[in-house]
């Protein structure tokens, strides 16, 4: 499986930030992330396995 690059852009003047995933040099958007849970989401999508564990990194929110 061809690992593809998953970029996370610094914040819009939204608030969120853009988020896109790079496939044989093409980007495309997957959407634009407000929080941690939207990004995880995004992750599960593309069926990234345990997107939790990657974005927080055994961080357990309210610990």
């Amino acid at each position: 499986m061809e690992h593809a690059p998953i970029l996370v852009h610094r914040i819009s003047p939204t608030g969120g930030r853009r988020v896109v995933i790079r496939i044989r040099g093409v980007d495309t958007v997957l959407g634009m992330a407000f929080s941690d849970a939207d990004l995880i989401e995004f992750l599960r999508r593309i069926d990234i396995p345990d997107p939790d564990e990657l974005v927080l990194g055994g961080f357990v929110h309210g610990s």
